[in-house]
């Protein structure tokens, strides 16, 4: 059973001042220093039902997933839709890497069509600046705005919800 679907989010912050911080908190992915959450979305609904972060860039999505517990609140049976970074645990879900039959080929496609929902999500959680500007205030700060960024985001999909799928 898969109700959820996890993604990661990296927000840019200022270069932080010493060199072990700056290790730390820079993204290779994003090429930049960055503070990273994980949320989950329901997949019917398109709302955010799980969100955990403010760890440095460099830390890796699985690896986040691990230490914040999302994989120990799991039912027996159940599953969380994710990416091909989630690669590594058998709760997740997730497109083959590199899908070499049509069979694959088409379970990744599905999979990617699924997971339009979280990526419409996404999508409004960056349409909020402070997601998008380099971060100029303590890093505490922005964990807090993150969390409520995600739950004004909530009540503001009860008025316009994300596309549903059938």
């Amino acid at each position: 059973m898969v109700n959820m679907t996890l993604d990661g989010i990296e927000c840019p912050i200022h270069r932080p001042l010493d060199n072990a911080t700056q290790q730390q908190y820079y993204s290779g992915k994003k090429k930049q220093h960055t503070i990273k959450y994980e949320i989950g979305i329901q997949l019917t609904s398109g709302k955010i039902v799980w969100m955990a972060g403010g760890d440095p860039g460099s830390v890796h999505d699985l690896e986040v997933s691990r230490a914040c517990g999302v994989i120990g609140k799991l039912l027996p049976g159940e599953m969380i839709l994710a990416d091909k970074a989630y690669i590594g645990e058998d709760c997740f879900l997730h497109p083959f890497k590199p899908a070499t039959t049509e069979e694959e080929q088409a379970f990744n496609s599905t999979i990617s069509s699924i997971r339009e929902t979280v990526e419409h999500t996404i999508g409004r959680i960056k349409l909020f600046q402070f997601t998008q500007h380099k971060w100029r205030h303590h890093l505490d700060l922005h964990i807090i705005a993150f969390k409520v960024l995600c739950h004004v985001l909530n009540i503001e999909l009860e008025f316009h919800p994300v596309h549903k799928l059938d």
